[in-house]
């Protein structure tokens, strides 16, 4: 666990407040995942209670009910109370602050204090799916939005209309509610047995311990035990959300999806869910939100015909029943989409907005940008396939809809609402669409690339230290491959496939976009390799092995002017990459110490082949590789990682049969690198010209100090699961190491 508090600020008084004080916590490492509040207020008006707030969400609140009697003798003349309360840290934002607030018996509130402090949750769990997070108010087409993600080749969805199935919001739920400490106070807490249908936090976790005549070490002995068990809760909670997709995916006929797609509260689980899941996704879904009110208020009274006549009038949600009136109802909403913008504010870096009615006007061009903001396969025929079943009218869609068709559910508000409710919308919502003015999905929401830090140069040539310069150096080079991007979009990659690809055998329609979809990958590997070491786009390429060319296709469309040069074992692959890319082409060898392509090259990406090499062959491919690159290249290297064992033993005989497996596993248990062959199964019939070709493990200790003793080399990179959410990659390069 890493929990630490970073400071503490106290609040200016005001006319409210005598004086107030934090005893704790004070500024420092936690270790536990809860730190306690300690204080006291003195007030000139009776005080109620406490509340903990964070980000303008209520987390926990506690009574004035502690004692001070030192702090009564000092403010005689004011109403002196004490407070304690415990907070979990899990569910708090990675970099959070609490705010602590008075509340007054007059209903009057002021703030007393500020903490501030960081907290990560981890887990032993490394998922192979990532979640995709649609938030929305309801009534703003999130489940049009879910059927068509369900569409996507990489995407699985439990299809069970209206796609609210919760599984992974529950199991964060589960997390956060073990994680949570105790409340004493509450004797239901303490007598948990007596409701048997649901858990409450332990009850012995970071309790109150002013009740004990005999404070001893027993309880904080508790309270760190207790707080190694969250990990275990995050860890038991991923494993069954992986195993509920993987499910679906089975029965969905889905191979190996890389997301899984759920509709998520706006105030949901979503930071417990970032952090166990650090490659998540979000789509922000947006409504005029008078289309909304006329939406609910025309569903509640579907609703309420169905289940008892009009005279149920009782009977409605989205809110509507926490109110009296429709009147009443628009302010609830004005402060549920006040909510939502400020939510989108602060995750709009890293989120897609999708705005309902340009999805119902534009669908085809909505979701291909959604689609690329979350960096999945867009191509046409996955686009079409999503918008198809967004327009099929089931059973279900119609029992759903409130209005014909979805073209009129825009502007409906003006048919629908009477003048005076019209005109009460106009002054509520008045300029809070303009909020997501200009806003459009993001290009990436994945992590930005982190740049080079400025090398040690000799004392002959001048060093920028203006920040100012490198970062204006950095980001114009960002701009370089954005534009490179934006014409490699217009100008689309080849669809032409090659009958005799060894990578494609099955040619269902699943197969080919997920064929697409993995070379599109390979290129946010490289662009993030080149972007994240200050690298030019390169002008001259190797893709080895590149088979009939799955990454080779992609090089060609995001950089037509550079030289690409595709080498392969199999002469039909060369010969289809030769014509369909008009590329040069270059042979291998079975034996690569013997192989020279004759030249140096700026970008060599060199995707599952050491993945299937022995040791020899392993060290030899580096050896190519590194002698194979220009002055300021860079190699691009995927392998088989320690996520490898977790596929293996998730999904039985995935890889080889276990007892095949577990010869490479036993190497890479004793020295980090383990191989096994291939033999007596259907993949050695299929790479028939490979001689000692099978399945090779490693682990990144190995790799670098197979590096180390290189200084010819510079290793750039080494990140786990980083092409395709699988394999590993490894990127080195030139200049050396002291260069």
């Amino acid at each position: 666990m890493a929990v630490e508090v970073s400071g503490v600020t106290l609040c200016p008084g005001d006319d409210l407040i005598t004086a107030a004080h934090l005893d704790y916590p004070q500024a420092g490492p936690v270790d536990r995942y809860a730190f306690e509040v300690i204080g006291w207020v003195a007030s000139k008006v009776p005080a109620a209670e406490v509340e903990f707030h964070h980000e303008g969400i209520v987390v926990e609140r506690c009574g004035l009910n502690r004692p001070r009697p030192d702090v009564a003798r000092k403010f005689a003349d004011s109403s002196t109370k004490g407070f304690w309360r415990a907070i979990g840290t899990v569910g708090l934002a990675p970099a959070f602050t609490l705010e602590v607030w008075v509340l007054f018996e007059d209903g009057r509130r002021c703030q007393l204090a500020e903490i501030r402090g960081t907290q990560r949750l981890t887990s032993a769990f490394t998922p192979s799916m990532q979640p995709i997070m649609v938030t929305s108010a309801g009534r703003s087409g999130s489940t049009w939005l879910m059927r068509m993600l369900a569409q996507h080749p990489d995407v699985v969805v439990h299809e069970q209309f209206p796609y609210e199935t919760f599984a992974c919001s529950y199991w964060m739920h589960f997390i956060q509610v073990l994680a949570a400490p105790g409340d004493n106070s509450q004797v239901e807490s303490l007598h948990f047995w007596r409701d048997t249908r649901r858990i409450a936090p332990f009850p012995y976790f970071f309790v109150d311990s002013s009740h004990m005549s005999k404070p001893t070490g027993a309880q904080a002995t508790l309270d760190r035990w207790y707080s190694g068990q969250v990990e275990e809760f995050a860890r038991v909670a991923q494993a069954t959300v992986e195993s509920f997709y993987r499910a679906c995916a089975r029965e969905n006929k889905r191979t190996t999806p890389a997301f899984f797609a759920e509709k998520v509260a706006p105030a949901g689980h979503y930071w417990t869910m970032q952090q166990l899941y650090p490659r998540a996704r979000q789509i922000f879904l947006v409504r005029d939100p008078r289309d909304y009110l006329a939406s609910v208020l025309a569903f509640n009274a579907r609703v309420r015909e169905r289940v008892g006549g009009a005279a149920l009038t009782g009977f409605d949600g989205f809110g509507r029943e926490a109110v009296e009136t429709d009147e009443e109802y628009v302010e609830v909403i004005r402060t549920s989409m006040l909510s939502f913008v400020e939510l989108w504010k602060r995750r709009s870096q890293y989120s897609a907005l999708v705005r309902y009615e340009d999805l119902i006007r534009s669908p085809a061009e909505q979701v291909r940008a959604m689609l690329d903001s979350l960096e999945l396969d867009s191509s046409g025929d996955i686009v079409d396939a999503m918008v198809k079943a967004g327009n099929e009218a089931t059973a279900d869609v119609n029992a759903h809809r409130t209005s014909p068709d979805v073209s009129s559910s825009i502007g409906r508000w003006k048919r629908d609402l009477e003048p005076r409710l019209q005109k009460i919308c106009d002054e509520a919502f008045d300029g809070i669409l303009d909020e997501f003015s200009g806003s459009t999905p993001a290009q990436s929401v994945a992590a930005a690339p982190v740049a080079a830090e400025p090398s040690v140069a000799s004392t002959s040539r001048e060093i920028n230290m203006e920040p100012a310069g490198i970062l204006d150096a950095h980001f114009s080079l960002i701009t370089a491959y954005q534009n490179l991007f934006a014409a490699y979009r217009e100008r689309g990659v080849s669809r032409s496939l090659n009958p005799n690809d060894k990578e494609l055998i099955d040619r269902s329609d699943e197969s080919i976009g997920r064929y697409y979809s993995v070379g599109a990958d390979a290129m946010r590997v490289v662009i993030n390799a080149l972007l994240t070491n200050s690298r030019q786009p390169p002008q001259s390429i190797l893709d080895f092995p590149s088979g009939s060319g799955r990454v080779t296709r992609h090089l060609c469309a995001f950089f037509p002017e550079a030289r690409i040069v595709a080498s392969d074992l199999y002469d039909d692959h060369l010969d289809f990459c030769r014509e369909a890319f008009q590329i040069d082409c270059v042979p291998s060898l079975v034996n690569l110490s013997e192989v020279d392509f004759g030249e140096e090259f700026d970008l060599i990406f060199c995707g599952s082949l050491l993945s299937h090499l022995p040791e020899t062959s392993f060290l030899d491919t580096i050896n190519l590789l590194g002698r194979s690159l220009s002055d300021s290249g860079i190699a691009v290297v995927t392998l088989q990682g320690r996520f490898s064992d977790h596929v293996q033993a998730t999904m039985p005989n995935f890889y080889l049969p276990d007892q095949n497996y577990e010869v490479a596993a036993e190497g890479v248990r004793r020295t980090g690198f383990g191989y096994v062959d291939y033999t007596h199964d259907v993949l050695s019939g299929i790479f028939n010209k490979e001689e000692g070709y099978g399945i090779a493990l490693v682990r990144p200790h190995w790799v670098v100090r197979l590096l180390e003793p290189r200084t010819d080399l510079r290793l750039l990179g080494y990140v786990e699961r980083g092409w395709d959410n699988h394999q590993d990659v490894l990127i080195f390069g030139r200049p050396g190491v002291n260069a």
